[in-house]
């Protein structure tokens, strides 16, 4: 889970990496996998700064939606 959340984030801060970013977070739910808080703020942050304001809005329904969320600790 951590280790997951790290490298959401970690790609989250590289320019240009948003759709790495959307990808991994999209691998971790089919794979039924814990997609955090931080985890969903960091790809949400990295597709508004790269102007992806689809692929925000679809991940912000995503962490809002049923089970979407593992509250962070």
């Amino acid at each position: 889970g951590r280790v997951l959340e790290g490298a959401v984030q970690s790609l989250a801060e590289e320019s240009g990496k948003w759709h790495e970013c959307v990808r991994l977070m999209d691998e971790l739910g089919e794979r039924g996998l814990p997609r955090t808080e931080p985890a969903f703020t960091a790809a949400i942050a990295a597709c508004s700064r790269a102007l992806q304001w689809e692929e925000a809005l679809r991940l912000l329904q995503e962490m809002m939606g049923s089970g979407g969320v593992k509250p962070s600790q």
